[in-house]
């Protein structure tokens, strides 16, 4: 099994659980294949790690991990900190076709 689908598989038990619901994981899993192709340590000038945090959110993220990407679980708990903790991401957990438009820029 190759590493991505296997990070994948990984993900998809980690959000499961942790409460998410199927379309949130599908949402969440199209859209960290679409940003870094599941390469948890992958930083580039636009954005670094699974989710390829931009700004203040990619300062949090490298912090976490010493100036790298922290391990996936690491990131993973970063981003349900910020779908649960963040007024505008609470939408997500019921809508989540708007996952990658609302996630990604922080918008909501």
């Amino acid at each position: 099994m190759p590493c991505a689908q296997a990070l994948a598989v990984c993900m998809t038990l980690w959000m499961g659980s942790h409460g998410y619901p199927k379309p949130l994981q599908a949402a969440v899993l199209d859209y960290v294949k679409h940003e870094s192709g599941f390469e948890a340590g992958k930083i580039v000038s636009t954005g670094a790690c699974l989710f390829q945090w931009a700004g203040v959110r990619r300062r949090r993220v490298l912090a976490l991990g010493g100036g790298v990407c922290p391990a996936w679980e690491a990131q993973m708990g970063f981003m349900d900190r910020e779908l649960r903790g963040e007024d505008c991401f609470r939408p997500l957990w019921a809508r989540p076709e708007r996952f990658r438009d609302c996630f990604g820029m922080m918008r909501c």
